[in-house]
Parts: structure tokens; sequence; C-alpha cells
């Protein structure tokens, strides 16, 4: 295939309507809850006792507002960890709250916090371990994979709506002692949630490659079909550009979702009180990662009680705080877009700073040096700039930069690559103008923005 046409083909991949939705969602809270959380390591080898499961003042309800105060917009709640102690009562096990001293064994932790969830507005995500430390079965092939999918096609069906699916692989291959039906795993779900999206180990959201939220210069999110394969889910700088596109015969649009710990360690311990990430990191990273064509899960840990202790939820509304303060005011709301094409009337400038979403410029056929000129309606204070291209027409700028006006001249204050579904720029201080300048240097087929704003 000569390089014409390559681009045109990768100009072509667009997102599923659930990509696009689970995107936009852009921060997810991972909750580290278990029979774990009650042990001195954090770290059960499967063979605890349930009955240590206990958290006395448990209340699903305030873990999604303490999380609401953070700005999160899903909650994925780790259903069970590869010790294998379930929070739901699976009828093909005895290591689940079903066995523990909470509520004598009637609980049932998923369904509560699903359905709070839904009653808080937050989307609801399954953290489901392939690992299972405590299931005999774990090691002898199809036994186990039915196994699997029996406590999967539970979760499934038994719980309402599932917007997201972690199938989490926590050892290596070659360590694993069981080559899971991954593909099995996947029809299930598709079965039974076809809304979902699928994650970690699966075809539809991608692990950035670290747990550090820290993403890649140019993050791509469409990419050659081979990085679906677990094996090659390892930290790569260059998944997506031409060249790498070059080597495979398939193409998908698969975008990225980095993790990064809230505290020191994944459960809770109360000797790690003072470990907590903090809080100029977890801004920090919010506007490298979800400012960076990806989405950012953040691991939270309620404690013993089943809440989230003193220090963790000011740690959260601190944080919510902070992205409040960020973003509070727009000056970009309504500023004047000049550019030097657009495709059509339905597609002009003035679509980028309408506040609607839905709505996008389109350059048409020109795919280079395009220059879109902003003036905001007052002089401000510029910090922070965001971009976003319409992605549900794929992704296909290539580079670009940003010019503000100072002293009657502008003057460059960035040089990027990638746009996607959000570019965050930050500023090292603030610039007072009204002024911005953006070129478009490089794109694919055509160039599309559907955000700018400034704060």
């Amino acid at each position: 295939m000569n390089k014409k046409d390559l681009i045109k083909k990768a100009s072509d991949i667009t997102p599923s309507s659930k990509q696009l939705e689970w995107q936009n969602n852009e921060l997810s809270a991972l909750v580290y809850f278990g029979l774990n959380t009650f042990l001195p390591l954090g770290e059960g080898h499967g063979y605890e006792l349930s009955s240590r499961f206990n958290p006395s003042l448990f209340d699903a309800d305030e873990w999604c507002r303490v999380l609401k105060t953070g700005k999160f917009n899903a909650l994925i709640l780790t259903c069970k960890y590869n010790d294998g102690f379930c929070l739901w009562p699976s009828k093909y096990t005895d290591y689940s709250v079903a066995n523990s001293d909470w509520k004598e064994g009637k609980g049932d932790i998923v369904k509560e916090v699903s359905d709070a969830c839904r009653r808080h507005g937050l989307k609801f995500g399954i953290y489901l371990s392939l690992l299972d430390k405590h299931e005999r079965s774990h090691g002898l092939g199809k036994e186990y994979d039915d196994f699997f999918k029996n406590q999967l096609t539970e979760l499934m069906s038994g719980y309402g709506k599932i917007d997201c699916v972690w199938l989490d692989d926590t050892l290596p291959i070659g360590q694993r002692g069981q080559n899971y039906d991954i593909e099995g795993y996947i029809d299930i779900i598709r079965k039974l949630q076809p809304d979902a999206v699928i994650s970690k180990c699966g075809p539809d959201i991608r692990w950035g490659g670290n747990e550090v939220g820290v993403t890649r210069p140019s993050e791509w999110s469409v990419l050659p079909d081979v990085f679906r394969k677990p094996k090659y889910r390892e930290a790569d700088l260059d998944l997506g550009s031409i060249k790498k596109l070059a080597k495979s015969d398939k193409l998908v649009w698969y975008p990225a979702e980095f993790f990064m710990h809230m505290r020191a360690s994944r459960f809770y311990n109360a000797t790690e009180n003072e470990k907590l990430t903090p809080l100029h990191k977890l801004v920090t990273t919010y506007l490298k990662t979800v400012g960076g064509n990806a989405s950012l899960v953040l691991g939270v840990s309620p404690d013993p009680y089943g809440q989230f202790s003193e220090i963790d939820r000011e740690n959260i509304f601190l944080f919510g705080n902070q992205l409040n303060k960020i973003f509070r005011k727009n000056y970009a709301e309504n500023a004047i877009a000049v550019a030097d094409c657009s495709k059509d009337v339905k597609h002009s400038e003035s679509n980028i700073t309408d506040g609607n979403n839905d709505t996008y410029w389109h350059s048409g056929d020109v795919t280079s040096k395009i220059n879109i000129s902003f003036t905001l309606k007052s002089i401000s204070n510029i910090r922070h700039i965001v971009l976003a291209e319409n992605t549900s027409t794929g992704q296909q700028i290539e580079k670009f930069t940003v010019r503000i006006k100072q002293k009657d001249k502008f003057k460059k204050v960035y040089s990027g690559t990638t746009i996607g579904h959000k570019k965050i720029i930050n500023l090292d201080k603030p610039i007072l103008s009204s002024d911005i300048l953006i070129t478009i240097k490089k794109t694919r087929c055509f160039a599309t923005l559907s955000k700018f704003e400034v704060y």
C-alpha cells in the first residue's frame, strides 16, 4: 500500500459510539475494596477467612457523594481481585460476601454500589481479575474458563446496565498457569452488555502502559490491530504514526486509559495515611492525561469500616475543587473565530466556540498551513488552552502550533502533534492577551475542531 492510501485508510478509522461515550467520561475512580481491605498487608493469598469481611458502616450512596466532589464521572468496583474474594454472593464459590459476617451473609456490595451509581448519575463499571488464587481450578484450562464465564455471566446479567468491564491480568505471560479464553469472555460481555466497553485486556480501551499517568508526546487512537493483543501492552513511545501503521494490515480505534493510585497501595492501609499522592501531582496528571487524548483512572480505597477515611475524603474534595478553580470560567466563550478555510457553512469556524460539542469546524480538502485566529471578548490572563477534534470523524491532526499576541506581535507559546479527544495546553505562566492564533501545520486528510477554550 502506498503512503497516500495508507493515510486515507488511517483517516477513515473512527470510534464506536460506546468508545466515544466512555472517553467523554474522562475521569473514573477504580475503587479497591474487598477482603484485602481487612488484611494488614493488603494483599491476600486466597485462603484468608471470608468472615473477616465486615464493613459495618458501608454506605454506597456516601461513596458516590464523595466521588462526585472529586469530579469523577464513573466508578469501577473491584468485584473480585486476584485473591478470589467476591463482593457479590456468587453461587459458584464459597469465597464471597455470602460467607462473611457483613449483614450475616445476606449482603451484596455489587448491587448496592451499582444501584447507588445510577441514583447519583455515575457510570458503573466492574473490575474482574483473571487470576483467582482461591479457586482450585485455576490452571486447569477449560474447567477454570467455565468457572470464570459463570461468574462473569452473573455480573453481566444481574446488575442492570454495565458501562465498563476491566478484565485485569495481574501476572505476566508465562506466570499465569492458565491460558485464559479472553475471546470467550468478550463474547459473553458483548451478548449480555453490548454497550459496555472492555478495558485492560479488552478490545475497546487500552491500558496506557504505566501506572503513573504518563502519556506519550503523541497519543494516537488509531493503532495497528496487533496492539490489542496482551503481549503488546507494554509501553512504546510510537504506537500510531504513519510509519508504525504501515506495518499492519488492519487498523483499529483503540484509545488510551491511564491509571494512578491516590494512595501508596491499592487497598487501604492506615499506616499509609501520610503517603497520599500530592494534590499538585494529581492535578498535573489530570491535565496531561485527560489533556493528552486519554482517560484517567484514579485508584481510591475505602477503609475497613466501608467508608472513605477523613484524609481520603479531603484529598478527593481538594482535587475536585482544584479542577473547578482551573476550569471555572471559559474566556473563549463566543470568541470570534476566523479560519483560512472551511468545508461549508454548516462546518464554519463559528462552531468551535459555540459551546456545543456536536457542532464542529471542518477544513474541507485543505490539509496543511491552516490558520485559525481567535479574538476573546476581553483581554484575559491565559494559562490553559483546550482544543478538541471531532473524533467521530477520526483523528486527523498531526502537527500544530499556538501563538498568542503580545506587544502587537504573535509569539509562539506551544508546538504540538496530536489533539484527538482533548488537548490541554498548560502555559508556564499566565499571558495577558485577547488574541490567539492556531496554525494547523499538518493533517492526514482534513482537520476538524469542535472546541477551543481558554482558562
